[in-house]
């Protein structure tokens, strides 16, 4: 146990050697009252720090919690058991706020490494959490005055879409609710789409309610979706010009493909038809089935 009387001796003190534990007495020679309570904060960053004090006032005892102590004992009040209890106490529950900030940063290193933007935010669309994917795309920057990023949410909804989603939304109720919908937000001057899922945060009150909300970016795979159906109806449209179709066999499993315009020419109903290759070898005429068969094979072989 080391005594330090002055508080800059004691923050050197701190920061030269591994301390468990601080006593506090308000009266240090070198620092006013007020400047040690405003100074607990720091202090209570290296360990446990218990003010010991002749204040005892429930006003000012509450004000030095406040100001970031650990606990506060009046010297009236100061005893063996109680000064045992403080400090068994306090050190105990350093240990488990240290496991608690470890499983956070751990649960936020995770968080930051999925690819899907998750935030927490009030009713309103105000931001208060954000991993690092919901960040960087929706170009966050924590508001340091108010400890959150400040950001209305729902003014990136497309005209069309705001009062609809926030209907939907605001209307959820229970723990297990859940709002699914596909979305549009406006980002940096581009319209993008996100499959959009929210819950009301557990242990919330109705007045005011937390969402966790998971914005999942699909622009690029409905971007692709769209052009894959407008090429195969390209392809439908030039088969249907120009009398030709088009079959794939998949030999593991026997199944054959075939595009909509071999339906019309073989003259056959795709819903009534197994389109499997034993059942395709039927319909080719006797005469030619040496000749169809052989190019089938000569296909294999050549490629």
């Amino acid at each position: 146990m080391n005594g330090c009387y002055q508080l800059a001796l004691g923050f050197e003190a701190l920061n030269t050697r591994p301390i468990d534990l601080v006593f506090v007495d308000l009266s240090l020679k070198d620092s006013p009252l007020t400047d040690t309570i405003n100074r607990l904060m720091e202090i209570s960053a290296y360990c446990p720090a218990i003010v010991v004090t002749s204040l005892d006032d429930k006003g000012t005892i509450n004000e030095i919690i406040d100001k970031g102590a650990d606990d506060c004992i009046p010297k009236t009040e100061l005893n063996d058991f109680i000064l045992e209890r403080a400090i068994h106490y306090n050190l105990s529950r350093r240990e488990v706020m240290d496991k608690l900030k470890a499983s956070k940063q751990t649960l936020k290193t995770l968080l930051d490494a999925v690819p899907v933007s998750i935030i927490q935010h009030d009713e309103q669309g105000t931001i208060l959490e954000a991993n690092g994917c919901a960040r960087h795309t929706f170009d966050l920057k924590k508001n340091r005055a108010d400890a959150n990023y400040g950001a209305d949410l729902w003014c990136r909804l497309s005209t069309e879409q705001r009062l609809p989603f926030l209907d939907s939304h605001v209307s959820l109720s229970g723990e297990n609710a859940e709002n699914r919908q596909t979305i549009e937000l406006e980002l940096t001057n581009a319209l993008k789409s996100f499959d959009f899922n929210s819950a009301v945060v557990p242990g919330t009150s109705e007045s005011n309610r937390l969402f966790i909300s998971c914005f999942n970016d699909v622009t690029e795979r409905q971007e692709l979706e769209t052009a894959l159906t407008m090429s195969v109806s390209r392809n439908e449209l030039a088969q249907r010009l120009y009398g030709m179709g088009v079959w794939e066999w998949q030999m593991r499993t026997n199944k054959v493909f075939w595009s909509s315009e071999m339906f019309t020419m073989w003259g056959v109903e795709a819903d009534k038809f197994s389109c499997d290759f034993d059942d395709i070898k039927k319909l080719i005429h006797p005469d030619d089935f040496d000749t169809w068969f052989n190019n089938v094979e000569s296909s294999l072989k050549t490629g």
